[in-house]
């Protein structure tokens, strides 16, 4: 019956030390980042792609929307930005999907790569432009409710 423990606590921990092993929550986030540290900058840059866009939509639309006096400008212009926002809204939903896949390998202790951000995308696409379609919709009826 020990030998048959044993070997399970092989088959689950790797080897027989539980001493490697994170106790803590805590611990376990500060390894993650002490051990994939340059997989995550990568991972963060990556992300950070698919932001800009958005960024540059809301940029556009500040910069415009500064100078103009007249407030149905102010609202057309408003309104075709908050349009091509929902579009920018659902690009950075697919960056967070493979983000969010990429990270949960990780804290699940598993081999990752650059990979498995894309196979995020492709696995988890769905749900996320939905989440994001939400978001999307929201900044287009906040931005015309201020603008209007």
């Amino acid at each position: 019956m020990s030998e048959n423990n044993n070997f399970l606590k092989t088959i689950l921990l790797g080897d027989d030390n539980e001493e490697h092993l994170p106790s803590t929550r805590k611990k376990q986030f500060f390894n993650v980042i002490k051990y994939n540290y340059g997989s995550l900058i990568i991972v963060s840059l990556l992300t950070f792609l698919f932001i800009i866009p958005l960024l540059i939509c809301h940029y556009c639309l500040s910069f415009i929307i500064a100078d103009i006096i007249d407030t149905e400008i102010i609202f057309y212009h408003t309104f075709n930005f908050s349009i091509i926002m929902i579009f920018c809204f659902l690009f950075l939903g697919l960056g967070i999907a493979g983000l969010s896949y990429y990270i949960r390998k990780l804290l699940w202790a598993e081999v990752v790569s650059i990979h498995d951000y894309f196979l995020g995308i492709k696995i988890g696409y769905k749900r996320y432009l939905c989440i994001f379609l939400i978001y999307g919709i929201s900044y287009f009826i906040y931005n015309i409710d201020l603008s209007y």
